[in-house]
């Protein structure tokens, strides 16, 4: 998605259970460094406060009121998502199933 200051894919996580989403949050943090080297840079966002959490990576140059950089994050976005599910798609399976 495009926002008001950056482009990111994300990965929310909502069982609809806070202490579950935590535990899963939990355990992704803890594949952090692994994530990465499959990934690239992920950011990690454990709210603590409210029930869900989420993971997400962000391209810094792009932003919704500038259209000049649109073109920009809408190509980082197409080349990503399909990166950014693959290092994810395993590690979420497993952590859902703990």
């Amino acid at each position: 998605r495009i926002l008001k200051d950056r482009a990111s894919i994300e990965l929310y996580i909502d069982t609809g259970e806070q202490e579950k989403n935590k535990r899963i949050f939990d355990i992704l943090f803890e594949q952090k460094a692994e994530l990465e080297t499959a990934y690239d840079i992920i950011r990690m966002a454990k709210i603590t406060d409210k029930r869900a959490s989420r993971l997400y990576a962000a391209f810094d140059d792009c932003s919704l009121a500038d259209k000049e950089t649109w073109n920009d994050g809408i190509n980082w976005l197409a080349d990503n998502m399909g990166r950014f599910y693959a290092a994810f798609k395993k590690p979420l399976d497993d952590a859902v199933k703990n």
